[in-house]
């Protein structure tokens, strides 16, 4: 089960994608906001995703790359620009995706499989697998994924070698102006979330993604 906009009743999002194809550009509106250069790939969105492309550079595992909640895709297109192989963008939203899947033929990308589905049914192994700020989103609006226990058991049996994953914390304030962590909500605290990673994953490196709240934890799969 997936929770649906009560406006929309599409996907998590109330924001309506919309993409725009220039001579030189291609520009997306919505939840995720960029432009991409159609000759050089210079992709222009915030900070956030400045970080994202950082860290995407330094690692070593080029293979398969899964970005889960993928929204218009752009952290799937800078895993393409960092010479990543085989990429799968995952998201419950059909006209998110669907913006990805414009982009995707317009600029002949042909290793971006783009999949239309809620969290925790693919079940392929991938080397790097991103699931951004959603986790809120999983935690509390899902039927099937509501402790973290759950959340890290299914990540890490689709997971083969790197987990990025953006922690949102109780204050943050876009969480609380959703006001939707109200089940468990007692657990739901940095401490509980770092202690079930550390079961299936070894910290890496912990990288504040623009502001304090919101933290992009690099870990690597314990290999027994």
């Amino acid at each position: 089960m997936s929770y649906k906009d009560p406006t929309r009743k599409v996907g998590s999002q109330k924001e309506i994608p919309s993409i725009k194809d220039t001579l030189n550009t291609i520009s997306v509106s919505g939840y995720q906001k960029f432009t991409i250069d159609k000759s050089s790939l210079i992709i222009k969105s915030n900070a956030k995703f400045e970080i994202i492309d950082k860290i995407l550079k330094k690692i070593i595992y080029k293979t398969s790359f899964c970005d889960i909640g993928c929204s218009s895709g752009i952290v799937s297109i800078l895993a393409y620009k960092n010479n990543f192989n085989n990429i799968t963008a995952i998201d419950h939203d059909s006209e998110y995706t669907n913006i990805l899947k414009q982009i995707n033929d317009k600029l002949n990308i042909k290793n971006i499989n783009v999949i239309t589905d809620s969290f925790g049914n693919d079940i392929n192994k991938y080397d790097v697998v991103f699931c951004g700020a959603i986790i809120h989103w999983i935690w509390s609006l899902t039927s099937n994924f509501d402790s973290f226990e759950k959340i890290f058991n299914y990540l890490n049996n689709i997971t083969n070698k790197i987990l990025l994953i953006e922690w949102v914390d109780i204050n943050d304030q876009a969480l609380n102006s959703f006001g939707h962590i109200t089940k468990n909500k007692e657990n739901y605290k940095t401490i509980n979330f770092e202690t079930t990673l550390i079961k299936y994953f070894k910290i890496i490196d912990k990288i504040e993604a623009t502001c304090p709240t919101r933290i992009i934890y690099i870990a690597e799969k314990y290999h027994h």
